[in-house]
Order: C-alpha cells, then structure tokens, then sequence
C-alpha cells in the first residue's frame, strides 16, 4: 500500500489521528532517519489525549530526534519553540529554539539567494 503526507493529514481531518500516527510509525520503522516523518509524528502525539502526559514528552523527544538527524530541520526547531512556549512553559528552552530557528532560517535565505544568483549568471554576495 503506498501512503502519501497528504492521505495522513486528510486521515487526521477526519479526526482519526491515531490511525494517522499508526501509520507514520510504520513508515518510522521502514524510514527512521526522515525528520519530515518524525516531525509529523510528534505533531500527531500533541494531538492526542491532553490528560495523559506522556504524548507530549513523546512529541518532544520526535522533535529532538528530527534534530539529531538533521540539526537544520526547521519544523522541529519551530515546533520545539512553540512547545516550551506554550505547552510546558521554559521561556529559556523556548528562546533558544526560536533563536536557533531564525538562525537556521538565515542561512537557508542565504544559501537560496547563492543559487539563485549562480543561475542567473551573477556573482555570489558576500556573505
């Protein structure tokens, strides 16, 4: 069976959640490096049962994996900000990931105008 993003966010539209996170833990299994899918999975856990504690600290470790495998990942840094921001409150953790963020963010700018600019034939600026 082949499963795209789009059939999970529409699963979780229609408000089967766990079957979505049922799913991106399969692909997790078959696909453990992808931060796209450990991001994903860590969205679908805040998504679960607010009572029970343990999806949000499962939430934030997926996030936190997502940055071992590719320490640029903007979802992750974004959705770690917003989870010491606003979930469990650490404006010290929540800083430093928005930080983090915006510094990523600027390169990835940079890095896009660099090639851009070699396409068209321009000399790269300075950095």
């Amino acid at each position: 069976m082949t499963v795209s993003i789009s059939f999970v966010k529409q699963l979780v539209q229609d408000n089967k959640v766990r079957e979505a996170l049922r799913i991106i833990r399969s692909l997790l299994e078959v696909i453990p490096d992808s931060p796209e899918l450990l991001v994903l999975s860590g969205r679908l856990l805040l998504l679960q049962d607010e009572s029970d504690p343990t999806p949000l600290r499962t939430s934030v470790e997926a996030y936190q994996e997502a940055l071992t495998v590719d320490p640029t990942c903007l979802p992750a840094l974004e959705e770690l900000a917003h989870y010491y921001y606003s979930i469990e409150p650490n404006p010290a953790l929540a800083m430093h990931y928005a930080q983090d963020y915006i510094t990523q963010a600027r390169e990835t700018i940079r890095d896009l105008e660099g090639i851009i600019a070699e396409s068209l034939g321009e000399p790269p600026s300075p950095k």
